[in-house]
């Protein structure tokens, strides 16, 4: 057989396999070209819109935190502003005396509202503090008169208020303070006393875990796993896992 027309045979034998590999591999491009088109795409979609809605939530918690700065500055800004008109208005010194000791009790107890508002305490209304029980008046009601729940969370609210306010008038303070269990109150049997709800808790949490102070919380309601990464979480376990106690155990 003349060389030639062996060389034709060859080329058409690797026409043929060439032709054949480009069918399966046409094959295989079509399939993946389908999966992409149904499933792929829409996924990748469906995380686009997840993506979005998390920037858009980042977007609005950042906004409400200025937000908040800002309230706390004009409230700041406030005080001082009542606080020097009244000392142009003095009068006689019976008078400044009177007037003076309000003032720095209003600006103090504005935080302290503050403080319940962004914690959502129940029907909230105005917060005074009473010179004659020396006690704050909650929406019309002395603290000692509510239950042990919110007569502590009513506490905790003027201790950390205190500590604010005095940062803010640069008076004495050492900048931090201990919490021991603000949110948990032991039970008397025969009394029925006010529940401390999940979402008070954690707007609660929420609200200290941005504070620029140092507020140290010894407590046995945990916040949210969210809330957990974002401050100085430390869970006593009393086991082999996490650590053990406030006080290492040597035994």
């Amino acid at each position: 057989m003349p060389i030639s027309k062996i060389a034709f045979i060859l080329l058409e034998q690797e026409t043929r396999i060439i032709r054949n590999h480009l069918s399966k591999y046409k094959e295989l491009y079509d399939r993946e070209k389908i999966n992409i088109s149904d499933k792929l795409e829409p996924e990748s979609y469906k995380i686009r819109g997840i993506l979005d809605r998390i920037l858009n939530e980042q977007k609005v918690n950042t906004e409400l935190e200025l937000r908040n700065s800002q309230l706390n500055e004009l409230l700041i800004e406030q005080q001082e502003i009542e606080l020097g008109l009244a000392a142009k208005n003095k009068q006689n010194s019976s008078d400044v005396k009177t007037t003076g000791l309000s003032l720095y009790i209003k600006a103090f107890v504005n935080i302290i509202q503050y403080l319940l508002k962004e914690w959502n305490f129940p029907d909230l209304g105005k917060v005074l503090f009473d010179e004659k029980e020396l006690d704050l008046n909650i929406s019309d009601k002395f603290r000692k008169d509510y239950g042990k729940g919110f007569r502590a969370i009513g506490y905790t609210a003027f201790i950390i208020g205190l500590m604010r306010y005095c940062i803010q008038q640069q008076l004495p303070h050492p900048g931090f303070v201990v919490l021991d269990s603000p949110l948990t109150t032991f039970r008397d049997r025969d009394q029925n006393e006010e529940d401390i709800s999940e979402p008070m808790q954690e707007n609660f949490f929420n609200t200290l875990r941005k504070s620029k102070e140092q507020i140290i919380i010894l407590e046995n309601k945990e916040p949210s796993n969210e809330i957990k990464y974002l401050i100085n979480y430390i869970e006593f376990t009393k086991d082999s896992k996490g650590r053990y106690g406030f006080l290492k155990n040597k035994g």
